[in-house]
């Protein structure tokens, strides 16, 4: 294929290449991050985050970031990305879909990792909570619902430095939030954005590709078809 052939097919789906460039390298850093985990290189990190959080609890605090935590909850994340997505899924049912199974099937995947690594919660989360912490489950959901939807504001060309900001700035609030009320640690939250913005760009991406490859037979046959004296 010539040269120009093939830039000009990068510039045509230049967001499909990023996002899928984007996947790979959520997923090596992932990797990255797990492997300090299973080593215990993130404990000293770990202990000195949780510490600072504790020394700056107040009751207030702790109202407010139970509050922000809900967000990480699949009955409250999905009816609130809908509602403020709206725009972006009108008439695109298959893109709610997509970001409804992201959810469901990302919820599994938190549990398989937390039973792969094993790790302890933080102490007040250990006593609270029958389940392993790495990578939090909230923040997994929060990170594969915001990619979703940022990908699609991209995607459609809506607003979306204002959906892509926002996404961000809800899950490092909910990500904060696991960390103040202790129920996760540090690594915990990195490890639940990676996981989620690795899957959910994957699923994206994949989405795009099996689409475009669809269209190409399509036009494929139809060119045949035309071709065939009738």
């Amino acid at each position: 294929m010539p040269v120009q052939a093939i830039l000009k097919r990068a510039r045509e789906h230049w967001l499909l290449l990023l996002v899928s460039l984007g996947c790979l390298v959520f997923a090596v850093a992932f990797l990255e991050v797990g492997s300090e985990v299973l080593e215990g290189d993130h404990k000293g990190l770990d202990m000195a985050v949780r510490e600072w959080f504790r020394a700056h609890h107040s009751p207030a605090g702790e109202r407010l970031f139970n509050f922000i935590t809900r967000f990480g909850e699949r009955l409250v994340l999905l009816p609130f990305a809908l509602l403020v997505g709206w725009p972006l899924f009108r008439g695109h049912l298959e893109w709610f879909l997509i970001m409804l199974f992201c959810s469901l099937t990302s919820a599994e995947l938190s549990s398989i990792l937390k039973h792969g690594f094993e790790m302890p919660r933080p102490p007040l989360g250990d006593a609270l909570r029958d389940s392993f912490a790495f990578p939090s489950g909230h923040v997994i959901a929060t990170a594969t619902t915001a990619a979703v939807v940022g990908y699609l504001a991209l995607r459609r060309r809506i607003t979306p430095a204002a959906y892509i900001i926002g996404g961000v700035v809800i899950t490092l609030l909910v990500g904060a939030s696991r960390i103040y009320l202790d129920m996760h640690w540090f690594s915990d939250v990195i490890g639940g954005i990676l996981v989620g913005s690795t899957f959910s760009t994957g699923v994206c991406a994949l989405f795009e590709w099996l689409m475009l490859a669809f269209t190409s037979v399509r036009r494929r046959r139809s060119a045949g078809i035309r071709r065939v004296p009738g």
